[in-house]
């Protein structure tokens, strides 16, 4: 069974910020038949770029120029091209709080796209929060030594800025920063951003520079999380887990699980993950075994699930040999 936990944030409901606390509140809500309740209180006018009109509508004709990227380094048949590395990652704050120290090294994961260097007609702009070391680029360009004039058609910029906030955020508040951006790029029509991912100011950000983003709009990103991707397939009639998706409170999670394990008595576990996380910390495994019946759930002041945690990335600092594995 799989549940998806929505990241949405509708009015009258509050969003599970952690999968600790999902599973803190699913036992007290379970082990007590669902007694307690959930409520909380509810938490453009110009377009970037010089548009006028609906930013979004700007936006969707901004990425029709998108063009594929040619699969060839014959330089005869290749067009110019220029990359705009931008590895903006724009997540929940919460998020971008807990792993700041992280987001340095996430961004520059973005340099595996030097391989794009063996086009000889491709330039690589690079964008990170802080100044990527020259031995790091050293290595990478080392891995293409066909390409000896590499070093010339990449271009390394930062904002100098490792606060817990989007990189397209801190390049838009810099406009020394855009327009040595602009600069890079003598044909808008061979460029493309790639990013992490593509929230409102990864689409300001490529309006301002009048350059598309080879990424989801961010419209229809709710498609590529959990929940939507669970509705998705049952619009289209493809196999999936049973579960539920669009859950956004412990106690419509509570009775997701309540419900599905009524219908299949059978269950033993089920698997809890949140739309909207990073670094495996959005899953859990809830074992189910020992559920008691709903009958008998307001007798019991407690619930007997138990928790099965998952193990979370192994290049994480935190992971010792003791941890246990689900």
């Amino acid at each position: 069974m799989a549940i998806g936990v929505s990241s949405s944030d509708p009015p009258t409901r509050v969003r599970m910020r952690s999968i600790s606390t999902v599973h803190a509140r699913l036992v007290r809500l379970v082990g007590a038949g669902l007694g307690v309740g959930d409520g909380a209180t509810a938490v453009s006018a110009s377009v970037p770029g010089g548009r006028e009109g609906d930013p979004d509508a700007a936006f969707a004709a901004l990425q029709a120029r998108l063009r594929p990227f040619e699969s060839t380094d014959d330089a005869a048949r290749a067009d110019e091209r220029t990359v705009l590395a931008i590895p903006s990652i724009n997540l929940d704050q919460e998020l971008l709080d807990r792993h700041v120290a992280d987001i340095p090294g996430q961004e520059e994961r973005c340099l595996y796209l030097a391989f794009a260097l063996r086009r000889p007609r491709v330039r690589l702009v690079v964008v990170t929060c802080l100044p990527v070391a020259d031995e790091v680029v050293d290595y990478y360009l080392g891995l293409i030594p066909a390409a000896e004039d590499a070093r010339a058609r990449i271009h390394l910029l930062s904002p100098e800025d490792d606060s817990a906030r989007p990189l397209a955020q801190k390049i838009l508040e810099r406009p020394e920063l855009l327009a040595r951006l602009r600069e890079l790029v003598p044909d808008r029509r061979g460029a493309f951003i790639m990013p992490f991912n593509v929230r409102d100011h990864e689409r300001d950000l490529a309006l301002e520079l009048d350059v598309p983003i080879y990424g989801v709009d961010h419209r229809f990103a709710r498609y590529g999380l959990k929940s939507g991707c669970r509705g998705l397939f049952a619009s289209a009639g493809v196999s999936h887990p049973p579960g539920a998706n669009g859950l956004c409170s412990a106690a419509e999670l509570a009775g997701a699980v309540i419900a599905l394990r009524q219908a299949r008595p059978g269950l033993e576990a089920a698997v809890v993950k949140l739309d909207d996380a990073v670094y495996g910390e959005g899953n859990l495994v809830i074992a189910l075994r020992e559920l008691p019946p709903r009958a008998h759930a307001r007798s019991r002041p407690r619930s007997t699930f138990g928790c099965v945690p998952c193990r979370p990335p192994i290049w994480r600092s935190s992971v010792t040999e003791g941890s246990s594995r689900s």
